[in-house]
């Protein structure tokens, strides 16, 4: 799990000039790090009042992510439960699933 601030968009010129993030930084920081998830953090005000802002943000992120890493929004003292075994994403589709077992003898 990587907690990242994501304050502004690429597209917001006061961006580079804050010393915030954008939601492509932390993209690319977690795809760096192989994060398996992603939870972008410290979200401007102007973003949070609208639903296409959070989208933008989330797509923003996922864009420059090349793993199988989950990309969410989160907000002041949100608790995100980790699993005990770790967070098992995969980047198959199921019927790449499916299609291994079969190789292997499975049903």
């Amino acid at each position: 799990l990587l907690v990242h601030e994501a304050t502004l968009l690429e597209s917001d010129p006061k961006g580079h000039k804050t010393g915030h993030s954008t939601g492509a930084m932390a993209g690319l920081f977690a795809d760096f790090a192989k994060a398996r998830v992603l939870a972008l953090n410290h979200i401007s005000p102007t973003i949070q009042r609208s639903m296409e802002g959070c989208q933008a943000l989330l797509e923003e992120a996922r864009r420059v992510i090349k793993g199988p890493t989950q990309v969410q929004l989160t907000y002041d003292l949100m608790e995100i439960e980790i699993p005990r075994g770790g967070f098992g994403f995969s980047n198959k589709s199921s019927q790449d699933s499916k299609e291994s077992s079969d190789e292997a003898g499975g049903s």
